[in-house]
């Protein structure tokens, strides 16, 4: 299989990666699709980092 195709790759982001999504989207579900995670997570990183949301 490998012969035809790349072995899939682990993309690590951080908090700060979710910040800088959400400054310029200002939507939690576009956020949470594009880093694959619950938009409860997001909300949890939002919080934890002091980011009010409007």
């Amino acid at each position: 299989m490998e012969n035809y195709m790349n072995a899939p790759i682990q993309l690590e982001w951080t908090d700060k990666d979710i910040l800088e999504d959400f400054d310029k989207y200002h939507d939690k579900k576009a956020v949470s699709r594009r880093f694959c995670i619950p938009v409860s997570q997001v909300t949890e990183i939002l919080k934890r980092n002091g980011v009010k949301e409007k």
